[in-house]
């Protein structure tokens, strides 16, 4: 079995998403309307709740024609809201839940929401990551949980001027995404209307300061996991642009 499709248990912590110290300009938000050609899409890292609706607000009122936003979760591993901040159960690597399917993880953390309702008293966790991406606790801080929801609870109760929904792919991180969830992102895709915006929350080089090519003097421990991603992606490109448009299914990688 691959080592990135083996179940990856080495403990979690439960941390924010984001420091209230260090917020990121604009929470990482960026627009594909200034691309060419223009995209109705965007994309973010993970959002508290109140700057979630911002977003979805300045999506509303940017001048495009758009009747609905779809929220589009690539997160693998378990992760919530809290008292409107949104938290991850976070393990070395970010690999908590590798090699478990979408059916227990959202069994997982709907278990974590019914721990925090009956025992709302608990610690949320500072970390860093060493070079090989494990997790070191620096600090530890009480947290009285009054209100935790997963993050598609959270969509629902949004309100905007027009419809938002929620969809969620499994990807585990600095890999490449398998091929079913491939054939899930096709699926979707072949259901968006041209008056929906998509925002996806991950990074992407046209959109974001972060590129995805495998670097070849790299050392780090991702680089054998790049090399693979890239791979499968220069696949899914030369499909998309050949046998996706003829009506073909997905293939998968190497083909």
């Amino acid at each position: 079995m691959n080592e990135s499709a083996k179940p990856y248990h080495t403990g979690t912590y439960l941390i924010f998403d984001n420091n209230p110290e260090r917020p990121a300009k604009d929470g990482n938000f960026r627009s594909g309307l200034g691309l060419d050609p223009p995209l109705r899409a965007s994309g973010s890292h993970q959002l508290d709740v109140g700057m979630l609706a911002g977003v979805i607000d300045r999506i509303a009122n940017g001048g495009a024609e758009v009747r609905r936003v779809l929220i589009v979760d690539l997160r693998q591993e378990s992760h919530a809201f809290v008292n409107d901040r949104a938290v991850s159960w976070c393990a070395d690597r970010d690999w908590a839940n590798v090699g478990y399917s979408p059916a227990w993880i959202a069994r997982d953390e709907q278990c974590e929401l019914e721990k925090l309702a009956t025992a709302p008293e608990t610690n949320i966790f500072t970390i860093s990551k060493g070079a090989e991406g494990e997790i070191q606790v620096v600090g530890a801080t009480p947290l009285h949980v009054t209100r935790a929801e997963t993050e598609e609870m959270v969509v629902e109760r949004l309100r905007s001027r027009f419809e938002v929904s929620y969809c969620r792919l499994h990807v585990t991180d600095h890999c490449a995404p398998e091929g079913e969830t491939l054939r899930m992102f096709l699926q979707l895709l072949g259901n968006v209307a041209p008056t929906t915006w998509v925002h996806f929350r991950q990074r992407q080089l046209r959109l974001f300061h972060y590129d995805v090519r495998p670097d070849p003097t790299s050392k780090r421990w991702q680089m054998p996991l790049s090399e693979a991603r890239w791979r499968l992606l220069e696949s899914f490109r030369q499909y998309v642009f050949g046998g996706y448009g003829a009506g073909q299914p997905w293939p998968g990688p190497g083909t």
